[in-house]
């Protein structure tokens, strides 16, 4: 997810087992049974960021493979309203950066983050066009 705080975009640099260090935006598996994307993506940003947001919108998909039946669910997540202890699986180490959108842009789709590329953001230049994505519909 992209995940604002004090008008910052949040990224983690992470190392998890058997892998070098990387940057990333919060994410993780969809992975608890029952639970759908949108309590996956609040549950893995609070474990992995301590944060938890009061607002959340999906505004992308992204099928990064195209022989693997994959999705990448895109929410923004804004407006902090508690900041607990990371709740990290065994062998992680993360870190919580906060970045300008600029920097955070740059970033994607490049070798030092995970992420896919976002397609959504191309003509998206400050962090205040976020909000105005449109909310996508599954």
């Amino acid at each position: 997810m992209i995940a604002i705080k004090d008008n910052k975009i949040v990224i983690t640099r992470q190392t998890q087992p058997n892998s070098k260090e990387f940057l990333d935006v919060p994410g993780g598996m969809h992975d608890v049974q029952n639970e759908d994307e949108l309590s996956a993506a609040k549950r893995e940003l609070e474990e992995e960021t301590g944060l938890v947001c009061k607002n959340w919108k999906l505004v992308s998909v992204i099928q990064p493979h195209n022989k693997i039946e994959q999705f990448v669910y895109v929410f923004i997540a804004w407006d902090v309203t508690e900041e607990k202890t990371q709740k990290l699986d065994n062998g992680e180490k993360i870190s919580v950066e906060l970045t300008n959108f600029d920097v955070f842009k740059n970033l994607l789709g490049t070798d030092e983050v995970r992420s896919p590329k976002m397609d959504f953001l191309d003509g998206v230049d400050f962090i205040e066009e976020l909000l105005t994505i449109p909310e996508y519909k599954i």
